[in-house]
């Protein structure tokens, strides 16, 4: 693998972007990639060399976890459990910027979760990390394609800028949308907004008809 190889990414080459990523990831290497909120950095999460690799790219506390993108629902579900309320938002806001934090179903490197058993899954609107998610197994990781601690990349140029060879893949979409997906926990009764993004938590209250306030804990 080449190491820092940048791949422009258009809407008539996005399969082959997400087949050539997919090699990339399932050689043991890391990419990078735009979704509908912001780069991401994609390995293997089914393997628990590359996941402590990701953590080393991204110099992330391995307590912090590390949400997961999906290819489709039924990924999504062999993945983690799904509670009715946690269904019910993903009927309404996926393919689309909410990662849901659920009780994990598969064996999974402990890094993914922080050791808590419960990882934060997300079917993005975007083809390209989808494609990438089925290639290779279902699932690809999605954290922010940044240093821990510094501004999430919102370009191909951003994510050169602060991590260069520590990837070995780049795929340019332009510029993404710069705003993070909003994070709800479902594992915790009433849930918890642990990250306000794109979604308002006004939204999902209302679809999940809690009241804000009160006994309500809203991250």
């Amino acid at each position: 693998m080449k190491a820092g190889k940048t791949l422009r990414v258009t809407g008539e080459n996005v399969a082959e972007a997400a087949r050539a990523a997919a090699e990339v990831i399932l050689e043991g290497g890391v990419v990078a990639y735009p979704t509908d909120t912001l780069y991401g950095l994609g390995v293997d999460p089914f393997s628990r060399e590359r996941v402590e690799k990701l953590l080393q790219v991204k110099r992330r506390p391995v307590e912090k976890g590390i949400p997961l993108l999906v290819g489709g629902m039924r990924d999504a579900e062999r993945l983690v459990y799904f509670t009715p309320e946690a269904r019910l938002l993903a009927e309404a806001f996926w393919p689309g910027p909410l990662t849901i934090v659920l009780v994990q179903r598969e064996a999974l490197p402990e890094e993914l979760s922080g050791g808590r058993g419960s990882i934060g899954v997300r079917l993005p609107d975007h083809p390209l990390p989808q494609h990438i998610a089925r290639m290779v197994g279902g699932a690809v990781t999605g954290t922010s394609a940044n240093v821990s601690g510094r501004e999430p990349a919102r370009t191909a140029r951003e994510v050169a800028e602060q991590l260069g060879d520590c990837v070995d893949m780049i795929l340019d979409g332009g510029e993404t949308r710069g705003t993070p997906s909003t994070v709800i926990d479902m594992t915790q009764n009433p849930p918890v907004i642990v990250r306000e993004g794109v979604i308002p938590k006004e939204k999902i209250w209302k679809l999940l008809k809690i009241k804000v306030g009160g006994s309500l804990e809203s991250g």
